[in-house]
């Protein structure tokens, strides 16, 4: 019995000493974490970092998180040397290849990119990964000049947006308008407002001489934004970058916010201004953050002193300014309130600043400066929800201002391209006209003007 348990003891050693030289030899044989130098990132963010790389040490399979962790933060060579390792470790994630591949091409390496995206392109459990992938390929054989294999790649995912886009865009570079047209068609339902794909709308209408279409694409601009999501990957690394330090922070207090706990939300600003160092940069915006959820949750005195320590920093904004006049007033500071409400609107106007000042002046009986205020304020609103593509809104809004001051030359003007949007060029005219007896100077109601083709008539 003892020379059998002796021999059973001695398997056991065996098996452990094989197991450990072969955990040895793993580790022997992966090549040393990299370093990083984190002197660029808040401390938070720094030391969340510094954290995972030393547990990849001990934990192999938290290497594509630190991966993606150095991707996200711009950390490209170390990047690339961890995820080729941990493609090689754990073959079948695609999101690994995915990563791979944006570092590939972040890093100038752009046939490797496309090796590594075609890879993906391929793969059936991962349908949404492979189109970004192909519409990737796209973008990277662009860079390289292959206009031919990019157009191949756009024509591969019909079903994304921002292929159509690129398609169109390509096609008219090669003179092939009318194709081009198709693709813009194909988008504009839910497209037709952002910025760039009005601006190749104007480029496209111009050249097969469509100069209506034109000039409403262009009239169109003011109210654009930037709708089309053209490169996929920055959601992919702001998805990592939300792990981590600041951006860990910041989606904490917006949760809190979001769930209504208000007080709570604005003591974590406050802690994070205190102890997060290392992010100057952000400084503006988090002040910013703390003192808006400082007045949510009527805590005006510590909204007041953050503002007092941002405007010892510096810089100080137009909107650190309307929220110090908001302050003053929850402390019924009026008078000083009112005076930081004029500085601002001067600055820059917006609906909320004209309803604060119609608010005062009515409280201090002057009812024709507050009847002006309040005019202006349905004026920016109107031009708030113009520029955001709420037309209907936006006449709503207008109709009210001049309803209450009739004399306001900018919102004629308006009011004649809402009129000219809506093909009622008789009507925009006498907007545009009744602008110009307010404002003879007004330099954009004129060149509308010019743009019709027969003579203008009086109002």
């Amino acid at each position: 019995m003892r020379k059998i348990a002796r021999n059973v003891l001695m398997a056991l050693v065996c098996l452990e000493v094989a197991v450990a030289a072969v955990l040895v030899g793993q580790r022997l044989a992966r090549r040393p974490v990299p370093l990083l130098d984190l002197r660029r990132l808040d401390s938070a963010t720094a030391r969340d970092l510094e954290a995972l790389r030393q547990q990849v040490d001990s934990d192999s399979t938290t290497l594509p998180t630190f991966a993606e962790a150095c991707l996200a933060y711009g950390y490209f060579p170390a990047a690339e040397v961890c995820l080729k390792e941990a493609a090689a470790e754990f073959p079948e994630s695609p999101e690994l290849t995915y990563a791979w591949a944006i570092c590939l091409e972040r890093l100038g390496r752009i046939e490797e990119a496309i090796e590594r995206l075609d890879q993906l392109s391929a793969n059936a459990l991962r349908p949404d990964l492979a189109q970004i992938a192909r519409y990737h390929s796209g973008r990277c054989w662009l860079r390289l000049e292959n206009p031919a294999k990019a157009e191949a790649a756009f024509r591969s995912v019909p079903h994304v947006a921002a292929a159509h886009y690129q398609l169109a865009k390509l096609l008219f570079r090669t003179g092939r308008v009318s194709e081009a047209r198709t693709h813009l068609d194909a988008i504009q339902a839910e497209y037709g407002n952002d910025l760039r794909v009005l601006q190749l709308v104007d480029q496209v209408e111009s050249e097969v001489g469509n100069n209506n279409a034109a000039s409403l694409a262009r009239r169109r601009l003011e109210s654009a934004q930037a709708l089309l999501n053209l490169d996929p990957n920055q959601q992919f690394l702001e998805r990592a970058r939300e792990r981590y330090g600041l951006a860990r922070q910041r989606r904490e207090y917006d949760s809190l916010d979001r769930a209504g706990r208000v007080a709570e939300a604005a003591a974590v600003v406050r802690e994070v201004l205190q102890t997060n160092e290392g992010w100057e940069n952000r400084i503006p915006m988090l002040t910013v953050r703390g003192i808006e959820l400082s007045l949510k949750s009527g805590q005006a005195e510590q909204a007041l002193q953050l503002l007092e320590e941002q405007f010892a920093r510096g810089p100080i904004t137009p909107w650190m300014l309307e929220l110090q006049g908001g302050a003053l007033s929850a402390l019924q500071r009026y008078e000083e309130a009112w005076q930081v409400w004029q500085r601002v609107v001067a600055m820059r106007p917006n609906a909320d600043l004209h309803t604060n000042l119609a608010n005062y002046y009515r409280a201090v009986g002057k009812p024709e400066e507050a009847k002006t205020q309040q005019a202006l304020a349905f004026h920016e609103q109107g031009v708030e929800f113009y520029r955001s593509g709420r037309f209907e809104d936006a006449k709503g809004a207008f109709d009210q201002a001049l309803s209450l001051k009739p004399e306001l030359a900018n919102t004629w003007y308006y009011v004649g391209e809402l009129r000219t949007m809506s093909g009622d060029s008789q009507a925009a005219r006498q907007a545009y006209e009744r602008c110009l007896e307010i404002d003879s100077a007004h330099g954009r109601a004129a060149a509308a003007l010019q743009e019709f083709s027969t003579e203008p008539r009086s109002v």
